[in-house]
């Protein structure tokens, strides 16, 4: 017997059929569903913070190394950084993937109770260090079908050594101020157990170079490491020359030869609270570090000009602050130096290569004196090539 289908049938069941149809060309088409349709967080070269909430229900099972279903968010970073990805907030038991650009699996997290874990253990977290590049991040419920994952990925440069926040590279005087709230670094250095934010520098000749914690909101302690991540030297408290108005911040002072270098930045114990780092480099503030006038086989003439309060006093032969020059002469020459043209009352010392003092002059009303005897000249006759030389102004103020 046949039996035919009435016109009301077929249509409710070819609208059954579409329905259904319209329903999975949804869940596939949907923006994160896929590594190949991710939802774009974005492209960064400093720290960033991106929250996406979404109902696993409205998704699919694409990334087979579990059976849950699954969203896949993308970020690039243009330069090195700390990542955390977390599903703090979520209202479901969750799993997290971080994959590379290949969408190879890097790591991965289930239940977390660590150091920055969720208000709940369930929720996952993950924290890495990530060179430039893109990453993917896949959010998944442990085995619910239906629920809302709060995915959040959070950049940070300046957290570890890995990701430091890069100060320059630096071949003359230089000053860098950086302010930052230590709550939102975590603990990377294990020197002391306080929260750290990692600098780093490099000078391409030797300078002296000044790192402090003035300004800072909270008492500091700072430490200075080398290339390796070994400790040059450290401070706590200080109240010496060139101490910030509170000694509770942070000062350090050290000669430094051309090379990569590390500041961390941290408090004495508060969790939170804004660190102001400033790293300054001045060349021409002691001997080891002095500004370079040349090599000279034949006649020459250079002039520089600098404020003496830019500077500090390194030369004990007398209390006021000082700026060292250095010059080499392959031949015998006659030397003629002076301070003509200054602003201040100025004395000069002539050093050899060793920091023996030849020669030295304060005020000179002499042949070739400059148009105020209170400016220092000098001039010098040698027989045979000096090895190296150093010129050390002082001054004292006129009136």
């Amino acid at each position: 017997m046949k039996t035919y289908l009435s016109t009301a049938y077929i249509r409710r069941k070819s609208l059954a059929v579409a329905l259904l149809c319209a329903a999975a060309t949804s869940a596939w088409g949907q923006t994160g569903n896929t590594m190949q349709n991710p939802i774009v967080v974005g492209t960064y070269s400093a720290g960033f913070q991106y929250t996406n909430s979404q109902n696993i229900a409205n998704f699919t099972n694409t990334y087979t190394a579990r059976a849950a279903n699954d969203i896949f968010y993308k970020f690039t970073l243009t330069k090195s950084m700390s990542v955390v990805m977390s599903h703090c907030g979520s209202a479901v038991d969750t799993y997290l993937h971080l994959l590379d650009a290949s969408g190879n699996r890097i790591d991965y997290n289930d239940d977390y109770s660590g150091e920055g874990a969720c208000s709940s253990n369930l929720h996952s977290y993950l924290k890495k260090n990530l060179a430039a590049g893109t990453y993917y991040v896949v959010s998944e419920t442990y085995s619910a079908t239906s629920g809302v994952i709060q995915t959040t990925i959070k950049g940070f440069v300046g957290d570890n050594m890995q990701a430091p926040i890069d100060v320059g590279t630096f071949s003359a005087g230089f000053q860098y101020t950086n302010s930052q709230n230590i709550a939102n670094f975590t603990n990377t250095y294990t020197a002391r157990t306080a929260n750290d934010i990692f600098y780093k520098f490099t000078l391409t000749k030797s300078m002296s170079v000044v790192m402090s914690h003035c300004g800072s909101a909270v008492d500091t302690y700072l430490h200075l490491l080398d290339a390796s991540g070994n400790r040059i030297d450290y401070n706590d408290d200080y109240s010496g020359e060139g101490a910030c108005s509170s000694t509770l911040h942070s000062y350090l002072k050290k000669n430094l030869a051309a090379g990569t270098y590390y500041v961390v930045s941290e408090t004495y114990s508060a969790t939170s609270g804004v660190i102001q780092t400033t790293i300054k480099g001045i060349v021409g503030d002691n001997m080891q570090a002095p500004i370079d006038v040349g090599t000279f086989s034949a006649g020459f003439q250079y002039t520089n000009s600098q404020n003496i309060e830019n500077f500090t006093n390194s030369y004990t032969g007398r209390s006021t602050n000082d700026i060292f020059y250095k010059f080499t002469l392959t031949k015998s020459m006659s030397v003629v130096i002076n301070h003509c043209g200054s602003a201040v009352d100025t004395y000069l010392h002539l050093l050899d290569a060793s920091g023996n003092r030849i020669d030295y002059n304060d005020d000179y009303s002499g042949e070739g004196a400059c148009s105020s005897t209170l400016h220092s000249y000098l001039k010098k006759n040698w027989r045979q090539a000096p090895t190296m030389w150093y010129r050390k102004p002082t001054t004292r103020q006129v009136g």
